[in-house]
């Protein structure tokens, strides 16, 4: 990844209870869906947000996720999505049910928020416990060799 990008993630993702500053948001996300973007960027890219996910830090937790379900969600935001599926889904999936200590102010409401986002990003990505699981294809051979009846 190149530098101007590592800087803007680091900013935005940083392991603090601050907001992450919405132009620098806005300016990832349009840096990640163009076109000319290589897909190689885009797996470090989700790679290192996976790993970014893996900290123990709420906040940052957090805004790991929503930049993901920023990018995502944009129009153009499918080959990033085909990315974060390949690289930071199992790390996505262990957030969903990530606990922590209680917050001495907030109570248990940071990490209920990490696992609602991570639920809701699991969501997006076709990935959530409630997806629908692949329907078998009645004209496909069964296990034993047999075509299934029609």
């Amino acid at each position: 990844m190149e530098r101007m990008m590592m800087a803007k993630l680091y900013e935005v993702t940083s392991d603090d209870d601050s907001k992450a500053p919405e132009d620098v948001l806005k300016a990832i996300v349009k840096g990640t869906v163009k076109s000319s973007v290589k897909d190689a960027a885009l797996q470090d890219m989700a790679q290192w947000l996976g790993k970014r996910l893996a900290t123990d830090h709420c906040g940052a937790k957090i805004k790991v996720l929503r930049l993901i379900m920023m990018i995502i969600t944009n129009p153009k935001g499918g080959r990033f999505a085909d990315a974060v599926l390949s690289e930071a889904l199992d790390v996505i999936r262990a957030t969903a049910s990530f606990s922590c200590p209680p917050d001495p102010v907030h109570g248990d409401k940071p990490a209920e928020f990490v696992r609602a986002s991570a639920a809701k990003c699991l969501d997006l990505l076709g990935a959530g416990s409630d997806a629908a699981p692949p329907t078998p294809d009645p004209k496909k051979a069964s296990t034993d060799g047999r075509s299934s009846p029609p």
